[in-house]
């Protein structure tokens, strides 16, 4: 998980944490509320976005299947330690299926956000495998998003299908 997500996390709604920022009816020392001084808050849920294995590698194989390169495997002439060197990156980009704990529909929206992709070529040039299939091909593949749940702040009933589910509860004390 990036550091500074989880680094946020443990310091979110402690007033100790720049307190300039902070209107002083909280315990800070910046502007007041009404200028625009803030309050602390402190979030429920810490998520890591994932991708699990199975759709990318079903997504591999199509790609494969269609005689398309998958992210610059190695050719046939490729030396041990090329291979090594492919292998140790594909697996840093593999979540193990089990590892999911979330998975949100978002069917009814994958124009949209196949549309809004291909609009932000920061995100995926596009050339990128995952845009290969068009927006039938992530019906297929990935017509949900995937998370970890990595901490909870709110009981928890895993496997989750909303992202929200059980922030409405009284909140547990840290």
């Amino acid at each position: 998980m990036v550091r500074a997500a989880a680094g946020a996390w443990d310091r979110a709604g402690d007033p100790s944490w720049y307190p300039t920022q902070l209107a002083p009816e909280h315990g800070g020392t910046g502007p007041a509320s009404a200028a625009g001084g803030l309050a602390p808050w402190t979030p429920l849920k810490l998520y890591e976005q994932a991708i699990p294995a199975s759709v990318r590698n079903a997504m591999r194989d199509r790609l494969k299947a269609l005689g398309r390169d998958w992210w610059e495997e190695p050719g046939e002439d490729a030396t041990a330690e090329e291979r090594a060197e492919f292998e140790e990156r594909m697996a840093r980009m593999l979540v193990p299926d089990e590892a999911i704990t979330t998975r949100v529909d978002v069917g009814p929206y994958l124009e949209q956000k196949y549309e809004a992709l291909l609009e932000h070529v920061t995100q995926m040039a596009p050339d990128h495998p995952f845009l290969a299939f068009g927006v039938e091909g992530w019906r297929d593949y990935w017509p949900f998003e995937a998370f970890i749940l990595r901490d909870s702040r709110v009981g928890t009933s895993l496997p989750e299908s909303d992202l929200f589910a059980g922030v409405d509860e009284p909140r547990a004390t840290t």
